[in-house]
């Protein structure tokens, strides 16, 4: 391969939304990526907004804007936010947008374009920042967004769908790079499957009992009412872990969802009774996918979530609500993970696993050689050098 890109000369900064302690799916995955480019040899920082503390911190190689969530405080905070980013854009190479979610990103992007910095674009959800609903929105933002996404050097679509937003809005995909966001394999292995007994020891769970998994905020948007009915209709035994935010302090993005993820927890705890157990937020997931047979989504909007490239990489057997773009570029049906279209085809594909222990090894083996082959970051990353 060609050294396009000197890592003991370029520097790269990615942009995004919110890291931890914020747990937002984007934001983990650019963290995750960074230490990943750190360790080949870049110079990586990384950019990102919190919505406490004051102006700005650094902390090594993560820089965080403070953006309010008042509207005369987030104009306030632009005095600081925007030249700021300038800066950091103009002294990198490579600009990785993972989003349009970071304060003024058009701009950015067309600023590091008029300085003729590779630019990388990622739309992290369908329905919101790929670039077919931008050029729905037709707000003048929207047009300057999707102006900007045309100049990126590469378009990462982290899956069909995306690619197929990307040719509507603009005719072409020339500038497309399809491929997932990646995952790190070495530290999501099934090889931590060995460990299974002392994991369950520690969360006080019988490991002889399946247990099913489901990630995620417990927003209506994921679908957990639905995943409640159909686990509540399964005669066989089973433990159902359940990882994510529930109650969400008041300087949370998502701090307006509260209500419902209130009514979904006490809907799912009063139909399954002991057989579900709320975690709530994990830093280190890597344990909960050591001991997890089947993790269960059911989400109505998703981009390409990392808990499903992470559990197949750990050997846990997806069973998935079909989104587009999933079938056969993020799971094969009936070879690694089963997608359904409704509450009975879930209940029939839960059951039958629950009932086959040797298809469910099969399927289990299959997710981690399918996770190892294209999704780990090193495949991803080699994509987009190709571009760049």
């Amino acid at each position: 391969m060609k050294r396009i890109i000197d890592q003991k000369k370029k520097r790269i900064l990615i942009i995004t939304a919110y890291i931890k302690p914020i747990n937002m799916g984007g934001g983990s995955n650019a963290e995750a990526f960074s230490e990943f480019l750190r360790h080949k040899g870049f110079s990586v920082k990384l950019l990102s907004k919190t919505n406490t503390g004051f102006f700005y911190r650094i902390d090594k190689n993560k820089i965080n804007v403070r953006w309010p969530n008042s509207i005369p405080l987030k104009v306030f905070s632009l005095l600081w936010i925007f030249p700021l980013s300038l800066f950091f854009c103009l002294t990198s190479n490579v600009i990785f947008f993972v989003s349009k979610h970071y304060p003024l990103v058009p701009f950015l992007m067309l600023f590091c374009k008029v300085f003729r910095k590779k630019i990388v674009f990622r739309s992290s959800l369908i329905g919101d920042d790929d670039p077919f609903t931008i050029l729905k929105k037709n707000s003048w933002h929207s047009k300057i967004s999707l102006f900007a996404i045309k100049q990126a050097t590469v378009f990462h679509s982290i899956n069909p769908a995306f690619t197929e937003s990307y040719i509507k809005a603009f005719n072409t995909k020339k500038n497309v790079v399809e491929t997932s966001q990646g995952v790190d394999t070495s530290t999501f292995t099934i090889k931590l499957r060995k460990h299974k007994e002392a994991f369950c020891k520690e969360l006080n769970i019988n490991p002889e009992v399946p247990i099913i998994l489901s990630v995620g905020f417990l927003i209506n948007r994921k679908g957990f009412k639905g995943m409640f009915e159909i686990l509540a209709e399964i005669k066989h035994d089973f433990t159902y872990l359940i990882v994510g935010d529930y109650r969400l302090p008041i300087n949370h993005p998502l701090y307006y969802l509260n209500y419902e993820m209130y009514e979904n927890y006490y809907f799912g705890s009063d139909l399954l009774k002991s057989k579900v157990r709320f975690l709530g937020p994990i830093t280190d997931m890597k344990n909960i996918y050591a001991i997890a047979d089947i993790l269960l989504m059911n989400s109505y909007a998703e981009g390409t979530p990392n808990v499903l490239l992470e559990a197949m990489a750990c050997g846990v057997v997806p069973v998935v609500r079909e989104l587009p773009g999933y079938r056969d570029f993020l799971i094969k049906n009936g070879e690694n993970s089963l997608l359904f279209k409704s509450i009975s085809e879930a209940k029939s594909g839960i059951e039958n696993l629950l009932l086959n222990q040797n298809q469910m090894n099969q399927f289990s083996q299959n997710a981690t050689i399918f996770a190892d082959s294209s999704f780990s970051f090193e495949a991803t990353w080699n994509r987009l050098i190709e571009k760049l």
